[in-house]
């Protein structure tokens, strides 16, 4: 069944404006009497039938409501790559289920984004998971936060409540990423995966010291968007909420 992201889902009509009407009437050229699924973007699911398709406009019934899967509390803080790389990142992450994804500008990231283009560059990774969202049945999307330093996302994710693992390829004799997330089953998680040229020294013992775990992956070196994906994988598999 066709998707739509919906801003409001209360009462028993609704519209769908803008692009989405563009994509339900021009590229799925669907109209009056087809069924289908609308959500909120914060885990609220409904069944719809089209009544009317306008120029401003396609006017829903709503019905009833379907239960979704729960927000995992899991965000992937993943540094800055190659825009296609991280573009990849966003959909594959919202995909298996992260409620976050917060780019990290870091000391060895090759990309640099102009301050003026970030909310340019936000707007379309935001579209990116509001798609990846639709079409992977999720009800909610996650949220993209602009891109931030280390230790400013290291505040925000304290601020948050959130238990933070950074993994890095240094880490083989320390602690493995399942079993963190094991022992920190019952809190918020935050998986802070380095760029393309990995982290410094300095970022690992500054991480450290403001209480992040440092963990591994194993004896493999990933690239960085394997990485990402593989942890956010595992960490939604020990929860329970994969596999």
């Amino acid at each position: 069944m066709k998707r739509f992201l919906v801003d409001d889902l209360q009462g028993d009509r609704a519209w769908i404006v803008g692009e989405r009407l563009h994509h339900l009437e021009r590229v799925l050229r669907l109209g009056p009497g087809d069924e289908v699924e609308v959500f909120d973007g914060r885990g609220g699911c409904r069944h719809a039938r089209i009544l009317a398709v306008e120029e401003g406009g396609a006017l829903l019934e709503l019905g009833a409501w379907r239960e979704a899967p729960a927000r995992v509390p899991v965000t992937l803080a993943q540094g800055l790559a190659k825009a296609d790389k991280l573009e990849w990142v966003i959909q594959k992450a919202t995909e298996l289920g992260a409620a976050r994804i917060a780019p990290l500008a870091l000391d060895r990231s090759v990309v640099r984004i102009d301050p003026a283009k970030v909310p340019e560059r936000r707007r379309r990774w935001e579209k990116i998971a509001e798609e990846a969202a639709r079409q992977s049945g999720r009800a909610d999307v996650p949220e993209v936060e602009a891109p931030a330093g280390l230790e400013a996302f290291l505040d925000a994710a304290a601020a948050r409540g959130e238990r933070v693992a950074l993994l890095w390829e240094g880490a083989r004799d320390e602690e493995r990423l399942g079993a963190w997330v094991e022992a920190n089953r019952d809190l918020p998680l935050a998986l802070v995966v380095g760029p393309e040229g990995g982290f410094t020294d300095a970022e690992v013992e500054s991480a450290r010291a403001r209480g992040a775990a440092i963990v591994s992956l194993g004896p493999r070196i990933l690239r960085t968007e394997t990485a990402g994906i593989v942890a956010v994988a595992l960490a939604l598999h020990r929860l329970g909420a994969l596999g």
